[in-house]
């Protein structure tokens, strides 16, 4: 929302938006947070997914299988970011 944006470009942050909402905030099950990770996930997707909820910490179990079936790796957002960094084009003009 505007709240955040302006706090990240104050703060001359950038933000990252998720891709793929696992809805488990919403109270989905583990069976269907990995539906919908499942459902969305392509290369170079950012899932959201919440650590303090127990479905949520049980779904990775079948989405993980997934991953390796479609040879993508999962990495940490600073992990990916320091693999493969935005180019200048991408990056707010002030910076």
């Amino acid at each position: 929302n505007a709240t955040v944006d302006a706090a990240v470009k104050r703060r001359k942050m950038a933000d990252f938006i998720w891709t793929i909402d696992s809805l488990d905030s919403q109270g989905a099950d583990y069976a269907g947070i990995s539906r919908n990770v499942r459902a969305g996930l392509h290369g170079g997707s950012i899932i959201m997914m919440h650590e303090n909820r127990g479905p949520t910490i049980r779904a990775p179990a079948t989405i993980l299988p997934t991953n390796r079936k479609r040879h993508f790796t999962p990495v940490t957002l600073t992990a990916r970011m320091l693999k493969d960094p935005p180019t200048l084009a991408q990056l707010p003009r002030k910076r």
